[in-house]
């Protein structure tokens, strides 16, 4: 059944920037990646991110160097490497990382960012793989601005709030900064 979709996942991808790929992932699957989940919150990297504020948490941690041993044969296993094949028309899928993000009470969105800020990337040809674990309303879900990621590649911010807006990293040249996509939300709202 995924590769009758390919066709139209490739072109939503392409150009949204995003596409939704429903059960692609077996409940075993999901419970596989739930356990390395689970690994990774209880064995956070020096560099993991934490904020809690009484019943309030947030945690982000990626590119964990204990992950690899932990995720190797799970993601392997995983039909992620075939469909981005498929939808890239290639040969070859290299996986970079992993990143764990888990929030719970009443933290708010993210900021606005584009995820390519914070990576050893370039070109049309990745992808992260959002993987929620329990049904999420809206209101919690991936929100992308489409399109986007043909435009400017637009500075990332960072998470430590005395250096709010500041690049993530020396290795990219400078970049604008990210416009208020809440304010031009809200402006195209009102029009």
């Amino acid at each position: 059944m995924l590769s009758e979709q390919v066709d139209r996942l490739r072109v939503e991808l392409f150009q949204d920037g995003i596409t939704k790929v429903p059960g692609v992932l077996s409940a075993e699957m999901l419970d596989r990646l739930r356990a390395c989940y689970e690994w990774s919150l209880s064995h956070l990297s020096a560099r993991a991110f934490q904020e809690s504020d009484g019943d309030t948490r947030q945690v982000i941690d990626a590119n964990n160097p204990e992950a690899l041993a932990v995720y190797r044969d799970t993601v392997l296993t995983l039909p992620f490497g075939e469909l981005l094949a498929g939808l890239w028309s290639s040969e070859n899928v290299w996986l970079y990382a992993e990143e764990v993000l888990r929030r719970t009470g009443r933290v708010e969105r993210g900021g606005w960012h584009q995820d390519l800020a914070y990576l050893p990337a370039t070109g049309e040809n990745w992808v992260n793989c959002w993987i929620p674990f329990e049904p999420l309303p809206a209101s919690h879900a991936i929100e992308v601005v489409r399109g986007s990621h043909h435009g400017v590649l637009y500075q990332g911010m960072s998470f430590n709030e005395d250096e709010a807006g500041s690049p993530q990293s020396d290795a990219r040249p400078p970049a604008p900064p990210m416009p208020d996509i809440e304010e031009e939300r809200e402006e195209e709202d009102e029009e």
